[in-house]
């Protein structure tokens, strides 16, 4: 049982990273504020739990992914950018935001 338990342990610590990742690739590729409106939710969710542990790279892909939502993503080929500044994004920006707050309080 003892050794079953530290497998979890460890398991659960490496589904945390995986986790983040999924869902900053979703949050960052998404053309739909309602989908990012709630990976954001979900990213807020892990980040409650999980803002202190939080290192380099995993930070570092947090933070970017926030900072896509801040309005229209410049890009070479301008046809695939996603204006995220009209209205529909509001919301997401202000989510965004707090996942942000989460990170910098902490």
């Amino acid at each position: 049982a003892n050794k079953r338990g530290q497998t979890d342990e460890v398991d659960n610590s490496e589904a945390e990273p995986k986790l983040l990742r999924i869902l900053c690739q979703t949050i960052q590729r998404t053309t739909q504020a309602e989908t990012a409106n709630t990976t954001l939710q979900a990213l807020y969710g892990v980040l409650e739990g999980e803002s202190h542990n939080l290192s380099g790279e995993n930070l570092i892909t947090v933070i970017k992914t926030l900072s896509v939502l801040s309005g229209n993503e410049s890009s070479d080929n301008n046809d695939s950018a996603i204006n995220r500044s009209t209205r529909q994004w509001a919301n997401v920006s202000t989510l965004a935001f707090q996942n942000l707050k989460l990170i910098l309080d902490d």
